[in-house]
């Protein structure tokens, strides 16, 4: 998957969760990212279990008609589809996990780096995880938003750009 591949693949899933009505900017797309990171890794498990065990359904539904029907296929090739699909979207959470670790990376080395895995991965408050710390809550925000905002950098860096032109 190529590097505009995956910023477009960010963007669809990012896109669905809008905040009223409005496109979310670099900063809240990487929050909204970190928020989810745990679910991501959870539902590729989930999906790759998935994978072994595609079944054909059948179904029959009498009041609609689809404009497009899988009917002609074989249970085999029926099955071969769903794979594809499945193995599509542990592809799109995988990449989405990808890019968080990679920023994670970069950034591991920073003195307040356990404020973002505490926030977000191990689910504290914004209190709880400022006393896990040791740090006030001055501190905690200015150096948690600092994070984030480097995350931004790392993984929107065309964005960040767009809007500096």
């Amino acid at each position: 998957m190529t590097k505009e591949e995956i910023k477009k693949l960010i963007k669809e899933i990012l896109e669905e969760d809008k905040q009223n009505n409005r496109l979310l900017d670099t900063y809240n797309k990487v929050e909204l990212m970190l928020k989810h990171y745990n679910s991501f890794k959870k539902r590729i498990l989930v999906l790759q279990q998935e994978l072994n065990y595609v079944v054909v359904k059948k179904k029959v539904n009498y009041d609609v008609i689809l404009a497009h029907s899988y009917e002609h296929l074989s249970d085999c090739e029926k099955i071969e589809l769903k794979k594809e699909q499945i193995k599509e979207n542990i592809l799109k959470y995988e990449s989405v996990v990808n890019l968080i670790d990679s920023g994670l990376e970069v950034i591991k080395n920073d003195k307040y780096y356990l404020i973002i895995p505490l926030k977000y991965f191990e689910c504290y408050t914004n209190e709880g995880a400022a006393e896990k710390l040791n740090i006030d809550r001055a501190t905690f925000f200015r150096n948690k938003n600092r994070l984030i905002n480097e995350l931004s950098e790392l993984i929107f860096p065309d964005e960040i750009l767009k809007k500096i032109l």
